[in-house]
C-alpha cells in the first residue's frame, strides 16, 4: 500500500518579488479609491509588492518602474505625480543622482515630515473621476510654466484688470529672474544651487524629463566650458518658444550650439566717412598738345587707319587748318 503525503503552505519570506502584506488598510484604501486612475493604483502595488515591502520609503527610478507593469517611462511619471498630488507618496531627492519614494500612508507621525506629509486619505465617494490623460498633461505643463509668475493686480481696483491673450509678458517675467540666477553662476557654485537653477529652467520650458541635461550643461558654465552669456541666450530663446514651438528645450540646445559672441567695443570697425577734394584741372601743357597734335597728323596721313576722319576733325579744332588731302590709291 503506497503512502501519501500532502504538501502544507508555508508563509512567504519578505523580499522582492512576493505578495504585498495583507494587512495594510492604507492600500486597501487606495486601491477602492475611483479618484485614482488604474496604472496608477498598479504603481503602487509595484511599489510595495517589488521593494517596500513592509517598509515606508522604496527608491525604484522610473524605468525599473516601467519595466515592472509593462508601460512607458512617460506614463509612470504622469502616474507618479497623480500619487503625489494625491497624497499618497512623497519624493524625497538624495544628492544629484538619487531619490527615495515614501509611501505617507506607512509614514509615522514621528517622522520629521511636515504637517502637509501627514495625509489623511479621502473616502473613496468624495474625489472626482480622474481627467482624461490629454487634459491632465496639459494642465501640467500651463502649471509648469507660469508656476512661478506672480499676479499682477489692476491699477483701478474698481474696473476689472483686462485680459491678456499673449504670453510675451509672462515669458518676461519668468526669464529675467532665472537669467538673473544665471548671471551668479561661477566657481563655488554649489551641487544644491546647480539643481536648483536647473529645475528652475526646466520647468520653465516645460522639459523636466531632461532634467539630467541642464544640470550638465549648468555644471560646465560653473568649470568655465560654457560662458554665461551663452547660457543666458540659450534660456531666453527656449523660454521665447513656449506655447509657439513644440519642443522648446529643442530651440534651447540649438541656440547652446551655435551661440555666436557679440563682438566687442574695440573689435567694431567704424565707417568714417572721408571728403576727398578733386583738384584743379588745369589745360594741357604745350608738350602734351604738341605730341596730340604729332598723332593726329599720322592717323590722319593714313587713308588705311579707322579713325582716319576723327583724326582730321580733332586736327581742324586746335590748328583751325583744313585737313590734307589724302593720297590717292593706285
Amino acid at each position: 500500500m503506497m503512502a501519501y503525503t500532502t504538501r502544507t503552505a508555508t508563509p512567504a519570506t519578505a523580499g522582492p518579488g512576493t505578495a504585498a502584506p495583507s494587512d495594510d488598510p492604507g492600500l486597501d484604501r487606495i486601491l477602492a479609491d475611483p479618484g485614482i486612475s488604474a496604472t496608477a493604483k498598479l504603481v503602487v502595488i509595484a511599489l510595495c509588492r517589488n521593494w517596500a515591502w513592509y517598509k515606508d520609503h522604496c527608491w525604484p527610478s522610473d524605468a525599473t518602474i516601467a519595466r515592472a507593469i509593462g508601460k512607458s517611462v512617460g506614463h509612470v511619471q504622469r502616474c507618479l505625480h497623480e500619487l503625489e498630488s494625491a497624497g499618497i507618496i512623497r519624493r524625497d531627492r538624495a544628492g544629484l543622482s538619487g531619490r527615495t519614494i515614501v509611501l505617507l500612508w506607512r509614514s509615522a507621525p514621528a517622522r520629521d515630515d511636515p504637517p502637509s506629509a501627514q495625509i489623511d486619505l479621502p473616502s473613496p465617494t468624495s474625489e472626482p473621476p480622474a481627467p482624461a490623460r490629454d487634459e491632465q498633461r496639459d494642465e501640467e505643463r500651463k502649471n509648469q510654466t507660469l508656476r512661478n509668475v506672480p499676479d499682477i493686480p489692476p491699477t483701478n481696483p474698481t474696473s476689472p484688470a483686462p485680459v491678456n491673450t499673449t504670453t510675451t509678458p509672462r515669458v518676461a517675467e519668468v526669464a529675467e529672474p532665472v537669467a538673473d540666477e544665471i548671471k551668479a553662476v561661477g566657481p563655488g557654485y554649489t551641487p544644491e544651487q546647480t539643481r536648483r537653477l536647473a529645475t528652475r529652467i526646466a520647468t520653465a520650458l516645460g522639459d523636466v524629463g531632461s532634467l539630467g541635461f541642464y544640470i550638465a550643461t549648468i555644471a560646465k558654465v560653473v568649470t568655465g566650458t560654457i560662458s554665461r552669456d551663452c547660457l543666458i541666450a540659450a534660456y531666453k530663446a527656449g523660454v521665447g518658444a513656449v506655447g509657439k514651438a513644440q519642443k522648446p528645450g529643442a530651440i534651447f540646445v540649438w541656440t547652446l550650439n551655435n551661440y555666436v559672441p557679440p563682438p566687442k567695443p574695440s573689435e567694431i570697425r567704424y565707417h568714417q566717412q572721408r571728403t576727398v577734394v578733386n583738384p584743379p584741372v588745369d589745360g594741357p601743357s604745350p608738350e602734351d598738345r604738341a605730341r596730340e597734335i604729332h598723332e593726329l597728323k599720322t592717323m590722319a596721313g593714313d587713308p588705311r587707319h579707322p579713325f582716319q576722319r576723327v583724326a582730321q576733325k580733332r586736327l581742324v579744332e586746335l590748328e583751325g587748318n583744313h585737313p590734307p588731302t589724302p593720297p590717292s590709291i593706285g
